[in-house]
């Protein structure tokens, strides 16, 4: 029909029409955000290739060498992807000799650490929380693990939920390509800093290592439950605290004993002074083998009876309190930004009840809402759960079976890579 014009057709055609603008909106925005990531990866890339410039200044300079610990089945599978993509450049522009190893399996990448030279220059993990564990426990189970003690670990983000190791390598971008960017970058600047570790020892099992927290009850439970409810979108956190009032029995009980060691108050300040000398050191290249490390043991720490009084009428002699605590969750940290050093130990008490709950669901986790407990500066802790409250706890967000085990913190064991703004 002459003289139909585009306005006449948008209307007769209002759903093809709509369904039309929707998909080129998306395309268009699809098509954006891979220009600006293509952009970013750039940028990386050549800040990558002069520093590599600046440290290869000769033929015969040797190259830093790099093992990196891939689990290609992070992200859905498309973490070898996302590491030929993102990570690999930055590493190769920098002149490194990087090996990548595929491990099958997490008890494979375990016992591979066993076979790291000690003249190796880093050990980098592209993957999660998991495949970050078991690399960090396989290095810790070594014979010869103070000769590693100088060697950095880095982490490439490949996995899911891994904000708790993102903020020990001082990263804080949400964008999964700028993120993945700097981590490595960090790699290749050679930037470092000391962290602890938290050995956790199952009842008649081998040991585990952490860098961040051991979790267990019902606060542990709503986390991982979270991302579950994410149809909900901001009141992801509000509808696990509200399927937990509905699916538990109430009131909650729970006999949990801990006991637990403090510190620090004793320690001397040569041993605070060289702490503190090696996290503010910057290394670069090779400058590894001449650092000192921190060596300091449960033995040459001292316990300060001031800081174990008066904590619920718990036995503190020696330096050690026991308590049979009602708690419904109990929280050990490692590395917590802003405390003093040793574990953070923070439990809630039973006396939660249904409706502050739910109000800390509401207001997106707010402690104040929560009858919590903290402990600092602890050395060690020995932690009998309940099964019947919570039948699993999680190390570093991987599930294990609820069990006694014995907590240990071990200062300045390890060395990660991190980025500095």
């Amino acid at each position: 029909m002459a003289g139909v014009g585009l306005p006449y057709t948008l209307r007769k055609h209002w759903k093809k029409s709509v369904a039309a603008s929707v998909a080129f909106l998306y395309g268009l925005s699809y098509v954006s955000r891979k220009f600006r990531e293509n952009l970013q990866r750039r940028k990386f890339c050549r800040e990558s290739k002069l520093y590599g410039e600046e440290i290869i200044q000769t033929p015969t300079s040797r190259p830093r060498t790099l093992y990196v610990f891939l689990n290609p089945h992070a992200s859905g599978g498309k973490a070898r992807k996302l590491f030929e993509k993102n990570a690999a450049p930055i590493l190769h522009l920098a002149g490194m000799d990087v090996t990548v190893v595929e491990p099958s399996g997490h008890q494979q990448l375990r016992m591979l650490m066993d076979y790291i030279p000690v003249d190796v220059d880093g050990i980098v993990v592209a993957g999660g929380r998991g495949t970050m564990m078991e690399v960090v426990s396989g290095l810790m189970l070594r014979k010869d693990k103070e000769k590693l003690s100088n060697v950095p670990l880095g982490y490439i983000p490949l996995g899911g939920s891994h904000s708790d190791i993102i903020a020990l390598l001082g990263l804080d971008d949400n964008n999964k390509v700028i993120e993945t960017c700097k981590a490595t970058l960090a790699v290749v600047k050679g930037h470092t800093r000391v962290v602890d570790v938290m050995q956790i020892e199952p009842a008649g099992s081998k040991p585990v290592f952490a860098l961040n927290s051991l979790e267990w009850g019902i606060l542990s439970d709503i986390n991982e439950r979270i991302p579950k409810f994410w149809w909900t979108w901001k009141m992801r956190r509000f509808a696990a605290c509200l399927e937990a009032v509905l699916k538990r029995d109430w009131p909650l009980t729970a006999a949990v004993r801990l006991q637990y060691r403090s510190v620090l108050e004793s320690v001397t300040n040569t041993a605070q002074h060289k702490e503190l000398e090696i996290r503010s050191r910057t290394l670069f290249g090779h400058q590894l083998s001449w650092l000192p490390t921190i060596s300091a043991q449960s033995s040459d720490i001292g316990i300060s009876s001031e800081n174990s009084e008066d904590r619920g009428g718990a036995d503190t002699s020696n330096g050690c309190a026991e308590e049979l605590l009602e708690c419904v969750s109990v929280t050990v940290q490692c590395n917590k930004a802003g405390v003093s050093p040793g574990l953070n130990l923070s439990h809630c008490l039973v006396s939660v009840d249904r409706l502050s709950l739910l109000s800390n669901g509401l207001n997106q986790g707010h402690p104040d809402l929560l009858p919590l407990q903290d402990l600092s500066e602890i050395i060690t802790v020995q932690f009998t759960p309940d099964s019947h409250l919570s039948p699993w706890m999680r190390i570093d967000g991987e599930e294990y079976e609820s069990r006694p085990v014995t907590i240990q913190w071990l200062p300045g064991r390890l060395q990660m890579f991190h980025a500095v703004q």
